[in-house]
This record gives structure tokens, sequence and C-alpha cells, in this order.
């Protein structure tokens, strides 16, 4: 069909087919430029922040934690001085309860263990922290809380949780008399939801517990894991630890009496 029959005006051709499109064309340039430099400058901003909380490093390894030394003039947190003057010298098969009131900085003095935060008044195996790589550190310490990772998945997936699976240590697990509890109700097939929704707060302490056990670790700390759990669970807990505590340094931060077989020594802030 003939154009010039349609529209009058030829313009209205070129307007369209030519002039029209190539508008377009240049303000798409003009918005991909400002997204590109928009993000370019975003990127920027967000690898400076990378920068500035990226972890301090070490750059000594150690194979394992014989001791820990504590020589702490004051704990802080930014400005504020939760604790003073906080010395303690520690080894393999002393399990260590750490007193205080709230506020003290007993979970802020533990974190600084695994360089979870910041310091220099600590030394493991009489150097430095600061000195030590972070890899080698937490390869060698266990840190638990109330807050315990549980997935979705088998028993058996929560206790191995990403470590090999070997028969000879299923067989321990089974046998293992904190789990007792647990194993007369539910098995190492058994699907646990997603949180541990279908556990009790001692079935998930208790796996927390004997999963850490099982990595053998040099140091155990137990930041406050018995709290708002039963006390039978919680004996249970604390006796299993108790009985394995020769090869391990522990440390145990708990609002409620401690009996001392639970412990050898105090560190009071």
């Amino acid at each position: 069909m003939d154009y010039m029959k349609l529209n009058q005006n030829p313009m209205n051709l070129v307007i369209y087919t030519i002039i029209l499109p190539l508008f377009f064309n240049q303000v798409n340039q003009l918005t991909s430029s400002n997204l590109n430099k928009r993000d370019m400058v975003n990127s920027k901003k967000f690898v400076e922040e990378l920068k500035r909380h990226r972890e301090l490093d070490g750059h000594i390894d150690i194979e394992s934690i014989v001791t820990v030394d504590l020589q702490i003039d004051k704990l802080m947190i930014k400005d504020r001085v939760l604790s003073k003057n906080i010395n303690g010298s520690y080894k393999k098969g002393d399990i260590i309860w750490i007193k205080g009131s709230s506020g003290a900085g007993k979970s802020t003095l533990l974190k600084l263990i695994p360089k979870f935060r910041e310091s220099e008044g600590v030394k493991l195996n009489k150097e430095g922290i600061i000195n030590i790589t972070n890899k080698s550190i937490r390869s060698n310490v266990e840190y638990l809380s109330q807050n315990v990772p549980i997935i979705k998945g088998t028993l058996r997936d929560n206790l191995f949780l990403g470590k090999e699976r070997l028969l000879e240590i299923e067989n321990d697990l089974i046998k293992d008399p904190i789990l007792k509890t647990i194993f007369k109700n539910i098995n190492l097939d058994t699907v646990i939801l997603e949180g541990g929704t279908n556990l009790s707060g001692g079935e998930k302490q208790k796996i927390a517990i004997v999963r850490a056990l099982y990595n053998h670790s040099d140091v155990l700390i137990l930041d406050e894991i018995t709290s708002n759990i039963d006390k039978e669970s919680a004996n249970d807990i604390l006796n299993r630890i108790t009985d394995d505590s020769s090869n391990r340094i522990t440390f145990i931060i708990t609002h409620d009496d401690l009996s001392d077989r639970y412990y050898n020594t105090v560190l009071n802030l």
C-alpha cells in the first residue's frame, strides 16, 4: 500500500522511522550511562566498607592450644569500660566459671579468645593472639551460645553438621549418655525441622554439646547454654562436659550457681 496515500505529510515518515528511534536510542544510552555510573559509585562504597570491616589476621599458625592467658587492664566496648584488671592463666583440664553481674562483660571477654573481638590482652601458648592466624585459632576453639544452629535434616545431619560421617563415631553417638533421652523418642534418621521446632530447648543444647565434644577442640566456651532449659538437662550437659574435660580448657558462663564439681577455678569480673 502506498504510504503517501495514507499520510500526506512525508515529514511524519521521517519522524517515525528515523528521528524517534534515534531519540530513544540516545535516551537509553544516557540512562544506561547514569545507571552504570551509579553502580560504579555504589560498588566503590561497598568495597571501602568491606575494607573498613576486614578482620585483622596474624601470621603465626598453631596446631593446638595448650594454654590461655588473660591480661586485660580494661575490658571495653567502644568507649564504655565493662571490667578492669582481668588476669588468669589456664591450661588443659581447667574448667573456669566466669562470674560477674549483668553488664560486666562476661560474653565480651570470652569472645576475645576466638578473635570475634580485637584484643591485645589475650595470649595462646604464650603468644599474643593478635599474631596468630584466625583460621588456626578457630579450628581449635568451640564457642557455644544459647542460639544453637539446627538445620532441616536428619538427626545424623545435625550431629555431624558438615563433618565426615564415620560409622565408628555414629556408634559412639548412639551410646553417648547425654543423648540417651533423645534416643528414647527418635533415631539418627529422624527428620529435624528447620530451627529444631520439633525439639525441646534441652534437646537442642545436648545436640550442640555433643557436636562440639566430638570435634575435640582444645578450648570450649559455653555462653549461657543451660539457660532456659530444665535442671535435669542442664545437669546432664554439665556432667558430660566435666567427664570429658582433661584434654581441653573449658570456660563456662552461667547466671545459675554451679556446684564446685563442675569447675576448678573461678574468674570474677
